[in-house]
């Protein structure tokens, strides 16, 4: 395995989601596969019905007489009119929709409230992440324990628990280094002139000088290039700095292990999905994805093994003039108990914490860019207020993210339409639980919440199908309290806006994304204006399953603004 070449096998999202989109093409031509499927019937039934056993419920977007794997498949590229389309008739009750894998049971938004304070041995997101055995059979998982590697979430949640109670309480002592981050990773990827962005198109240049643009002088040199590579390039340098530090934030090896982890883990679930369980294991030894996720997990503890037990010594030892390095990893050393003490579980858990991090992260950059594109009338609004705001405070400084009002409206919406999950607030029961209406969801059920559709109900979002940037902080200037303007807020994850999940459960790092998200777009907004070429719209975003992401093959026009007085 070692022998691997990991240049040669990694797989990037953008081939994935080719491959993908050539797969919809012509998947209804596989007829052996759906012979397949058809012998393997009985051991997807076995499945569907243990991961919502015992609770009556309709089912979304099926005729009487389809065979389930024929729904799941039909889910895999149209789960969002399944799921719009189970809301839309069952909104006030459950019902089920199926993937490939497993049936999921679908609550309304009410039920949430009796739920989200339950105690994690009563229900669990991380036991349904992984295999768990429960009362004699098999529940389901979303991101398979030993095939992709993610079954140490089971032994702990020491990068989620330091997350929540240590970085996020001192969230002020990491904006000057989040800024400098950016500052760095920005100009080496939208540097054009060094060629440090891929497949450059340049256009005419021209001099403008003008006194209406907020005192920038623009340089009219466009260039088109591939936004979505660049932005996970700048996400992951920003990101790995506060879970990591600046021993690795600039290296380019750590960034990629970081991105080809968390890259083939997915690709691993989407192609496992594919398969009845009893053969995950199988499949995925022959995996080039299930591989380097492997590899990449060696390559890691290789790179932070040797970092944990300096810092370690120098703790026990410290030098004239030591300073305690700011960032998850030193708060995990700190935080650490009983066997996560051990250097190499430190290593696994410190990458696990950049999963999430840095695909939902630069998605939601992504996603921010291509709606500024499409509708450029925010663009100015976005930066009178920044501009408005460091010239109030004399730059930036600890707490002005905070009042960006605007970005925080914008970016908000931005995620209504263009969330990373369809499903939110995902758990399994580990106890047979009562709701307030005297509904019981039994042991092993797997179920989740219809996010997004809550967020287009017109009972809830007027006007949902309107763009409109400035909802939420319009919202908030009416708010007559601030625990109801707190609510508006991009991180806030309440029964309504679940994109974040809900309850004690919700995304540890939700505080520390939002505060990134907001510097990064402010900065991008200060630096570059931003286009789609001439005649192109919006581009759709890929969908599969219930997981939403940019298109990362979309080109937009770049142009630097230079600062100069006029």
């Amino acid at each position: 395995m070692e022998a691997v070449n990991m240049e040669a096998t990694e797989i990037s999202l953008e081939s994935l989601s080719k491959v993908i989109s050539q797969a919809y093409q012509s998947i209804w031509s596989l007829r052996w596969l759906i012979f397949l499927f058809a012998i393997l019937y009985p051991l997807f039934t076995r499945d569907f019905e243990n991961t919502t056993r015992g609770v009556k419920a309709p089912i979304a977007a099926r005729s009487s007489y389809e065979p389930y794997f024929i729904t799941g498949l039909r889910f895999k590229r149209s789960s969002m009119a399944h799921l719009s389309e189970g809301y839309r008739k069952f909104k006030n009750q459950m019902f089920k929709i199926i993937r490939l894998d497993s049936m999921v049971l679908i609550i309304p938004k009410t039920y949430v409230e009796d739920l989200r304070a339950l105690p994690e041995h009563r229900l669990s997101l991380r036991h349904l992440q992984v295999h768990h055995k429960l009362l004699m059979f098999h529940c389901t998982q979303n991101l398979y324990g030993k095939s992709t590697t993610t079954d140490v979430l089971l032994q702990s949640d020491l990068q989620a628990r330091m997350l929540r109670h240590q970085l996020t309480p001192n969230l002020q002592d990491f904006v000057t280094s989040s800024l400098e981050e950016i500052e760095y990773a920005t100009e080496k990827q939208m540097n054009t002139s060094q060629g440090i962005v891929r497949s450059v198109l340049s256009y005419g240049a021209l001099i403008v000088y003008s006194q209406a643009n907020h005192g920038m002088a623009i340089v009219d040199s466009w260039a088109s290039i591939k936004i979505n590579p660049a932005l996970l390039q700048i996400v992951a340098g920003v990101t790995t700095r506060a879970m990591s530090g600046t021993q690795l934030c600039r290296k380019q090896h750590w960034l990629s292990t970081c991105i080809k982890y968390t890259e083939n883990i997915f690709i691993t679930v989407l192609i496992l999905r594919l398969f009845p369980r009893v053969l995950h294991g199988w499949i995925s030894s022959f995996l080039p994805s299930s591989w380097i996720t492997h590899l990449s997990l060696r390559r890691a503890k290789k790179l932070l093994v040797p970092i944990i037990n300096e810092r370690k010594r120098q703790q026990a030892s410290p030098t004239k003039g030591y300073e305690k390095p700011l960032d998850l990893l030193q708060y995990m050393i700190d935080g650490a108990q009983g066997h996560e003490l051990d250097p190499e579980r430190l290593a696994h858990l410190q990458l696990l914490a950049n999963l999430a991090g840095i695909h939902t992260t630069s998605a939601a950059i992504t996603h921010a860019i291509y709606d500024l594109c499409e509708h450029p009338e925010y663009i100015d609004e976005l930066r009178g207020e920044i501009e408005e705001i460091l010239q109030r405070d004399g730059g930036w400084q600890k707490d002005t993210h905070k009042r960006l009002y605007k970005f925080d409206s914008f970016l908000k919406e931005s995620q209504r339409f263009s969330p990373p999950t369809l499903l939110s607030f995902n758990r399994i029961a580990l106890t047979t639980l009562t709701l307030s209406t005297g509904i019981t969801i039994p042991a092993g059920t797997h179920f989740s919440v219809a996010s997004r559709d809550i967020l287009f109900d017109p009972e809830v979002t007027p006007n949902p199908d309107t763009f409109d940037g400035l909802r939420y902080y319009r919202m908030r200037q009416a708010s007559t309290s601030s625990k109801e303007s707190h609510k508006l807020d991009f991180a806030s994850a309440d029964g309504t806006n679940m994109n974040f999940g809900a309850g004690r459960y919700a995304c540890p790092g939700r505080f520390f994304a939002s505060m990134e998200l907001k510097l990064l777009l402010a900065h991008l907004l200060l630096k570059f204006d931003f286009r789609f070429p001439e005649g192109k719209k919006r581009p759709a975003s890929i969908v599969v399953d219930e997981f939403l992401g940019p298109n990362p093959w979309a080109r937009v026009l770049v142009r630097r603004r230079v600062a100069r007085k006029v």
